[in-house]
């Protein structure tokens, strides 16, 4: 094993005569070129192949060894061929640009081709662009014309590994790698630990990775392809039954101790390039950082898989970005049962997610499959989901559906706790066309609809939200503008909130459990269905006359679906000028304590009930049922002026203490206050709300304090309160002192176990 030195510029790598000692060299031998420059023709056997700093150097012969170091300029050309040999696993590699300081470029050009006869490897790359061992080394690549080709056979390439490292593939060459198993090794790596860049660009350029395809990792990877070339990659690695694709962004494998965690990864797809992946399409995963720009008519990326933006699945923290603008177009493929095929800031908690989708014919295309946001896959570990935007505008469109065995929602928002979504859809031909139902704030898991995190949901200057269902759930908001569009069969808020412009005919809207809906106009006949308590209409400034079950806006109706308990609706300002109606959640229901004189309330229809029923445990026969003449209001965010009623059971007289004053209430059961009463024990579970300002329909609830058992009465009936406080009438009580008002409620009559309970709402209509 010898080393021989190129002692001549141009000549034949056959002939003894241009090296010192006389060669050529031969299979176990290094040949080394460390001065001078020139064509290198003829063939030959080596070892290594060491190309010092010198040259340039042009090769046109044929060329076989186990090593190849490019620390020159060197070029390839006119056919020629070198064949890499031996194994990687042996240490045998081609380098471009190594050792400390190393700079090495190499250009494959003119037909010539680089092939790779190795077998497979699970340990290391065939080729690396930028050292394999030191950081300060720099290499840059290059594949061009027509004919030219580098093929890694079954092993794999690694641009940027620990340096600085540039592949440009163009002008018509082809470049293939490949991993034997991308569980353990990718087929294409770039920027691992240090700075890699792949370039691939014009017509008839194509890159192909069997395997897994990853772009930085613990370093920054950059990833451009243009003029129509292509690059497609993944496929299931031998060895693996899973599916294999790309990357941008991504620590799969690698500790949060070792170099390989954190890196980024950028992508750029312009002019008519496309990115093919036979797996997924990863932005962001793991706790790295990906950004994917697809730009222009004809650009595209496309996923047979799944499209994750922002997520992961063995450490948080990742942020993905997506971009599609200028007639870019990105498609997903078919999804894993119980993931969808376009993910946005769903993985794990802190994971987000950015989705931009903007201009005329720019596309996101879920392929008739479901699209996720801010929310973890069903078959996730952990479900709390990350945070996730969606933001439509320009004329582009969206595409979204639900072609699944699972039955989950089309479009989930925010599907789990903890997840938070963001979807802005903005300006004239911006479309979401959602084939299947779509849940802001949840997600439907078993045919079921669950209440997730938080969502927010806008359709503003133009736009269309086109769906087959609309489920707003709790803590969540949809609002679409006068200017928009919302397409739908069947709304339902289901403790969430919407805000239409526009109530239009073909839309039947429906409530869950203590939801707000805010309709600034009305369009023709429609219907409401499932109207209970808690859920409330705000008509935006508008005024709303009742009849029956018919609601009535300037030239449009509604009509509320069911019969509203207590025959009747509450009717409340909108602080705007307008109205908004609700129903009133029960009666307050008061008993007279025949022992002491005294009073007992309770908003708890059950309780009222069985205070009556002697079969019950809590039957008392010293209380007798009275009408009762105001009601209580739903606790609700969506009215402004509801309160907390305290209630306090007096030890000592067995019956009710209220007050709508928190302050007063501290005080009662703060030991030490000056206030504290050690006879009253808070009940916290028989709490009811009322207005602490009068509102339209509301009638006060007067208060007096019994200064003979230090206890209280209220009465919401005007009558009974006057005829109380007249010195000389016949309901004259000198042992109740007015204390005034106490708070406003809903009017009603309501009797302790009667037919009357209830009977009324705030305003009888």
């Amino acid at each position: 094993m010898s080393t021989f030195t190129w002692n001549t510029n141009s000549g034949a790598f056959d002939s003894g005569g241009n090296w010192t000692p006389a060669g050529p060299p031969t299979a176990a031998d290094t040949a080394l070129f460390s001065a001078g420059s020139g064509t290198i023709s003829g063939f030959g056997t080596v070892a290594t192949l060491q190309m010092n700093p010198s040259g340039p150097w042009v090769w046109t012969g044929t060329i076989t060894a186990k090593n190849f170091n490019i620390n020159d300029t060197t070029t390839l050309s006119s056919g020629a061929a070198w064949t890499l040999a031996g194994s990687p696993s042996s240490s045998n590699y081609l380098v471009v640009g190594s050792g400390s300081g190393g700079t090495g470029t190499l250009a494959v050009t003119g037909g010539a081709s680089i092939v790779s006869t190795q077998p497979a490897s699970t340990s290391a790359y065939a080729v690396y662009v930028g050292s394999g061992t030191f950081a300060n080394a720099n290499g840059t690549m290059l594949v061009t014309g027509a004919g030219s080709t580098v093929n890694t056979g079954p092993n794999g390439a690694a641009v940027g590994e620990t340096g600085t490292g540039t592949l440009t593939v163009q002008s018509g060459a082809t470049a293939t790698f490949a991993s034997s198993n991308s569980s353990l090794i990718a087929a294409l790596a770039v920027g691992r630990n240090g700075a890699g860049t792949v370039n691939v660009s014009g017509a008839g350029t194509s890159v192909t990775a069997n395997g897994f395809v990853y772009v930085g990792r613990g370093g920054a990877g950059t990833l451009n392809i243009a003029n129509t070339a292509t690059l497609t990659a993944g496929s299931a690695a031998s060895g693996s039954t899973s599916s294999y694709g790309i990357n941008i962004g991504d620590s799969t494998g690698a500790s949060a101790t070792t170099v390989a965690f954190g890196g980024s990864g950028t992508a750029h797809i312009t002019t008519g390039g496309v990115l093919h992946s036979l797996g997924n399409i990863n932005l962001g995963f793991d706790g790295t950082a990906g950004t994917l720009t697809v730009d222009g008519t004809g650009s595209q990326a496309k996923a047979d898989g799944t499209v994750n933006v922002g997520g992961g699945i063995m450490r948080a923290g990742g942020s993905g970005t997506l971009t599609i603008q200028n007639g870019g177009v990105v498609q997903a493929g078919t999804p894993a049962t119980g993931t969808a095929a376009i993910s946005i800031g769903g993985g794990m908690t802190g994971d987000t997610g950015t989705v931009l989708v903007s201009g005329t014919g720019s596309l996101l295309d879920a392929h008739g499959f479901r699209i996720s946001i801010g929310t973890a896959s069903n078959n996730a570990t952990d479900k709390t989901g990350g945070s996730g935007t969606l933001n439509i505008s320009g004329g582009a469109h969206v595409l979204a559906g639900s072609n699944y065995s699972d039955t989950e929602a089309a479009l989930a928002l925010a599907g789990y706790a903890g997840g938070t979504a963001t979807l802005g859809i903005t300006g004239a031909g911006s479309q979401l066309i959602v084939d299947g139902t779509a849940v802001i704030g949840g997600t439907i898991i078993n045919g079921a609809a669950v209440t997730g995190g938080t969502a927010t949901v806008t359709v503003t200057s133009g736009a269309l939200l086109q769906t087959g269902a609309e489920i707003v759930q709790s803590g969540s908001k949809l609002t679409v503008d006068a200017a928009s569009t919302l397409k739908t069969p069947t709304l339902t808020i289901n403790g969430g909130a919407a805000d239409l412009a526009t109530l239009n005919s073909a839309t039947a809207i429906g409530f869950g459990t203590g939801g707000k809906l805010t309709l600034h106009a009305i369009s023709g006949t429609n219907a409401i269905s499932n109207f209970g308590a808690g859920d409330t209409i705000d008509f935006a400034g508008n005024t709303a006359t009742v009849s029956g079950n018919t609601v009535t806006v300037g030239g449009g109706t509604i009509t509320l679906g069911g019969t509203a308990p207590n025959g009747g609706y509450q009717v409340v300002s909108d602080g705007q000028g307008g109205t908004q109606i609700a129903i009133p959640a029960s009666g307050v229901f008061r008993f007279f304590e025949q022992t002491n004189g005294t009073h007992f309330y309770t908003s708890s229809e059950s309780e009222a009930r069985n205070l009556v029923d002697p079969n019950s445990s809590s039957y008392r026969a010293d209380l007798t049922p009275e009408t009762n003449e105001f009601g209580a209001y739903a606790p609700s965010a969506n009215d402004p002026n509801v309160a907390q009623v305290f209630r306090f059971f007096d030890q000592a007289h067995g019956t009710e203490f209220l007050t709508a004053s928190k302050t007063e209430a501290t005080g009662l059961m703060t030991q030490g206050s000056s206030t504290y009463r050690s006879d009253l024990t808070f009940e916290a579970g028989s709490s009811f709300y009322e207005h602490t300002t009068q509102q339209s329909g509301d009638v006060a609830v007067y208060r007096f304090f019994d200064k003979i058992f230090g206890t209280h009465f209220y009465t919401g009936s005007r009558d009974e309160y006057q005829s109380l406080t007249t010195l000389g009438g016949a309901g004259y009580r000198a042992d109740l002192v007015s204390e005034g008002i106490g708070f406003y409620a809903p009017s009603g009559s309501y009797t302790p176990g009667g037919s009357s309970m209830p009977t009324s709402g705030l305003r009888m209509v």
